[in-house]
């Protein structure tokens, strides 16, 4: 969710864990995160309680923008890092921390695809026999 605030009242990421939402600024507006469905529906019935509870912080503002999507996500929650093919590597499921996890996933990508290392912890191959 995408919130018009005319007045930049944080400077930086905050997590309100005692109402469930994170909110990031940015210039002139604030997103707003909240949620976690496991599953593969979209419900977008809740969203009024994120945004109440985001009102209860902030005031009355205007919602700009809303997105509700599918999460790339794996049974165990961590990312897959490997080899899949002679030049084709994979770096995937990141779920809701994909940006954050970028960087680490990009140096594990290069270790592999140079030869530095042959295999990491977050392989496919993980979720065999299981």
């Amino acid at each position: 969710m995408v919130l018009g605030l005319e007045c930049a009242r944080l400077k930086r990421p905050v997590s309100f864990d005692d109402l469930g939402i994170f909110v990031i600024p940015f210039s002139g507006w604030f997103k707003v995160t909240s949620r976690f469905d496991p599953d593969c529906g979209i419900d977008s019935g809740p969203l009024r309680e994120v945004v109440r509870r985001a009102r209860s912080v902030f005031g009355d503002f205007e919602v700009i923008d809303v997105t509700i999507g599918y999460r790339p996500c794996t049974p165990d929650g961590l990312p897959i890092i490997d080899r899949i093919g002679e030049k084709t590597y994979m770096a995937t499921g990141g779920c809701r921390l994909g940006w954050t996890q970028a960087p680490g996933a990009a140096k594990l990508v290069t270790d592999l695809a140079l030869g530095r290392m042959k295999q990491t912890k977050l392989s496919i191959n993980r979720f065999k026999n299981h």
